[in-house]
């Protein structure tokens, strides 16, 4: 692990940086807190975890809010360290810049750091299939704790990465100032969901073409040919019960993100109307399933 922790960086140290840990391939975290980054410092640090022989997996970049220009130490609010703002909204942000370009990283901590609607609307793009191409398909944990969202925002955003991602695994939503039915619709997005017997055969057919597709892959791979988008597709699940009358009939279900395993929405605004969605969440997901509610 490589930790700079209260360092005031420039791009010169990144530039050694990346030599440190090219050399030392065994290197697989770098957490990065407190070190007042700029935006094209964030820049550097994406081309650098681009690169194919970048060993970095576990980037952390916590209480970095982006200035436009390096920071200078003065007095608590004088104007000399300004936070670097986008020209509009179409200009792709820092954040988003690395979680698009750095497809090595699994883990992405990004607490307090100043995140607002459009960073998350563009992070949540490039985790979803709305990113084409460029959908990052290597990340497992995003923690976006304590960053300036609106919870319409939250509930959009990562309902659609939750409907077209599949690696996942954590998504860390603390002391967002998050009410109930904010995150009440994000409580149906995984599970055991039930599917109705009429339409199995149709979605078995849909299965089949994608294994097809998946195979014609293979091939077009090994000869090094463009391959085919494959379809998202999750797992379906039957199991025979009896009815009132004794007669046995299959149920069905479909499991929705079986990958997906935490979800902490700890030190929000969330009360006792959300409840029965959160026992309902329970119910459908595996054992090892985790929720963090502490602090509501």
């Amino acid at each position: 692990m490589l930790n700079f922790y209260k360092y005031r960086l420039d791009c010169n140290t990144l530039k050694v940086m990346q030599l440190s840990i090219n050399q030392q391939s065994v290197i697989q975290t770098l957490k990065l807190s407190n070190n007042g980054l700029t935006h094209g410092q964030i820049t550097q640090l994406s081309t650098i975890l681009s690169a194919d022989n970048c060993p970095i997996q576990n980037l952390f970049i916590d209480w970095n809010p982006v200035y436009a220009d390096p920071f200078k130490a003065g007095p608590v609010g004088s104007d000399e360290n300004k936070l670097w703002v986008a020209a509009d909204e179409s200009v792709v942000g820092p954040f988003a810049q690395l979680v698009r370009d750095a497809k090595k990283l699994q883990v992405l901590f990004l607490r307090h750091s100043g995140l607002c609607d459009n960073d998350l609307q563009q992070i949540s793009k490039m985790l979803s299939s709305e990113a084409g191409a460029q959908q990052n398909k290597t990340l497992k944990v995003i923690d976006l704790s304590h960053n300036n969202f609106t919870g319409k925002c939250v509930n959009s955003c990562l309902k659609n990465v939750f409907e077209t991602n599949r690696t996942l695994e954590y998504v860390g939503l603390a002391k967002n100032n998050l009410q109930s039915g904010d995150v009440q619709p994000l409580l149906k997005a995984f599970g055991r969901q039930p599917f109705p017997a009429e339409n199995v055969p149709a979605y078995q057919l849909k299965i089949k073409e994608r294994d097809a597709i998946l195979e014609k892959n293979k091939k077009l791979k090994a000869s090094k040919k463009p391959e085919e988008v494959v379809p998202l597709l999750d797992a379906l699940e039957s199991k025979l019960s009896k009815d009132d009358q004794g007669t046995e009939v299959t149920n069905w279900w479909l499991l929705v993100n079986p990958q997906f395993k935490h979800l902490n929405i700890c030190l929000n605004q969330i009360d006792d109307s959300a409840q029965e969605d959160i026992e309902f969440a329970l119910s459908i997901t595996p054992d090892d399933f985790c929720m963090t509610l502490s602090g509501n």
